[in-house]
């Protein structure tokens, strides 16, 4: 067995990032770990957010790269993938903004950074929203394809905030998985009275539920859909 030490990420853990085998992420503070939510949390507080930032692990080779400084008050969520592009989700607490930013992986991969080119250079912003477009940042996150920024607050309601707005009510125990065309994957769950897993199809214009099956589905790094 092979162990190798990727250098140049202290005190995380990586996962990969969702539409690709190829890049993992990790999240990066100067304190301790927390969600998006328990940051939000702080700021309203009245406190300073220490920070959270995100560095990229690319496949195979272990390269690392740290496209976003640790800034107070600001938290960068996990990224996904696609059609070659790393999209992130900023939130700047402070400007009381969120934004949509992406880099070419390629573009990221192959750079040759030094003086007078940073990977700076090569981060784009596709949208910058307001934060008063949600009640809060529970569960505000990516997801894809295409990519949109979504929030479910598991108060009965879930809600596409980019690329258009919409809102569906859902059950409370149900979690939004991506989204095929027009068909919204969600993930559900019963206890009656054993635990079983379920697959929810919900139409992308109405919200309104085309299909329940019993089992759980998986969308794979080259686009395909596992079911079991």
């Amino acid at each position: 067995m092979v162990i190798r030490e990727i250098s140049g990420i202290e005190n995380g853990f990586f996962e990969r990032v969702d539409g690709t085998s190829e890049w993992y992420y990790s999240h990066v503070s100067s304190k301790s770990f927390c969600d998006l939510y328990e940051a939000e949390e702080i700021v309203s507080d009245g406190y300073t957010f220490v920070g959270m930032s995100c560095a990229l692990i690319h496949y195979p080779d272990g390269k690392v790269f740290k496209p976003f400084e640790i800034r107070e008050n600001i938290y960068v969520e996990k990224p996904v993938f696609l059609d070659g592009n790393i999209y992130f989700l900023e939130v700047d607490f402070d400007k009381k903004i969120m934004s949509l930013i992406y880099i070419d992986s390629e573009e990221l991969i192959s750079g040759d950074f030094d003086e007078d080119k940073s990977i700076e250079d090569i981060k784009h912003v596709e949208a910058e929203i307001s934060l008063s477009e949600v009640e809060d940042c529970y569960n505000l996150m990516l997801k894809i394809a295409p990519v949109m920024i979504t929030r479910g607050g598991n108060d009965g309601y879930f809600e596409i905030i980019y690329p258009e707005k919409k809102r569906y009510n859902i059950d409370v125990r149900e979690g939004f998985d991506f989204r095929n065309g027009d068909d919204m994957y969600f993930a559900s769950w019963d206890e009656n009275p054993e635990y079983e897993d379920f697959i929810v199809v919900r139409d992308y214009e109405s919200g309104e539920v085309k299909s329940v099956e019993k089992g759980s589905i998986f969308r794979m790094p080259n686009g395909e859909m596992w079911k079991i």
